[in-house]
Parts: C-alpha cells; sequence; structure tokens
C-alpha cells in the first residue's frame, strides 16, 4: 500500500515540476483549486517527489 501511494505521490510532483518549467500551469490549481504562495509553488513538485520517494522506501521494507 505504501508502495502504490510513495509512487503516485512521486509522479504527481514529477509531473507538476515538469508542468512549472514548461509554463503549462500550475497543477495545484488546475485539479485542486488550491493557490500555493510562490515560495512554496518554487519547491512543492521537488518535495512532493521527495516525499514521495520515502513512503515508497518505507513501503519497500515490509
Amino acid at each position: 500500500m505504501f508502495k502504490i501511494l510513495g509512487g503516485f505521490i512521486f509522479l504527481w510532483g514529477l509531473v507538476d515540476t515538469i508542468l512549472s518549467y514548461t509554463d503549462g500551469g500550475d497543477l495545484w490549481y488546475q485539479l485542486l483549486g488550491i493557490i500555493l504562495p510562490d515560495p512554496i509553488y518554487q519547491f512543492s513538485g521537488i518535495a512532493a517527489m521527495v516525499i514521495g520517494g520515502i513512503i515508497f522506501s518505507i513501503g519497500s521494507k515490509d
């Protein structure tokens, strides 16, 4: 279960990072209606990938 959740969060972060660098839009606002402040928005994709990787690694220990 943790592997699936971690993988999903990691992919969310990856897509968020790609869209932010290609000017494809804000994934948080487009899908969830959440407007992130600029300091948080800059690192939201990378943070999601790190958190997803940690959760995935917890699931791998089972």
